[in-house]
């Protein structure tokens, strides 16, 4: 690894080719000896491999550049943009295809209704204005409910309190 943006720019293109060569062998040894595992699974991990090494060299390298230039080391630049790097790829790697999958209907659903949005407004304004009004009511329905639960509080102990004032005139 060398020092400076080219060093950081000449490690990271490493790590993609490191992160090829390891994820193509490691799925091509899959594809030999899994009967369920295809040429569209051998693709779509080689490429999800890629995308999370370069998300996370992306980060690294950002992080190593923004310490270098603040603090002058640029030792310590590369070693910050090294951890910060890994940890990302880390927490990357954890990301699975059914949360992209998620990640991507939500998506499409919140675009979906955006787009319905800007073509109906008329409708769209009813429908957040039904919103706000559930919202609200059950707003003051919580907020009623916590009144009448302190009103009963204070009526009873105002009622014991004077109960006990009369207690020595045996009045009860």
């Amino acid at each position: 690894m060398g020092i400076g943006t080219d060093g950081l720019k000449g490690a990271a293109k490493g790590g993609v080719y490191v992160t090829l060569v390891v994820s193509m062998s490691v799925n091509s040894y899959a594809w030999i000896f899994d009967e369920s595992f295809g040429w569209q699974d051998f693709l779509l991990n080689v490429s999800a491999d890629l995308v999370k090494a370069a998300i996370s060299l992306a980060f690294g390298y950002f992080a190593a550049k923004k310490v270098a230039a603040f603090s002058g080391m640029v030792v310590v630049g590369n070693m910050i943009g090294f951890v910060v790097g890994l940890s990302v790829g880390v927490a990357v790697s954890k990301v699975t295809w059914s949360d992209v999958t998620q990640f991507a209907e939500e998506t499409v659903r919140a675009y979906k209704e955006a787009v319905e949005a800007i073509m109906n407004p008329p409708e769209f304004l009813a429908a957040q204005t039904r919103k706000v009004g559930d919202f609200a009511y059950c707003a003051l329905d919580a907020a009623g409910s916590i009144v009448v639960e302190a009103l009963e509080r204070e009526l009873e102990s105002r009622v014991s309190g004077f109960l006990r004032r009369l207690s020595p005139l045996n009045i009860r």
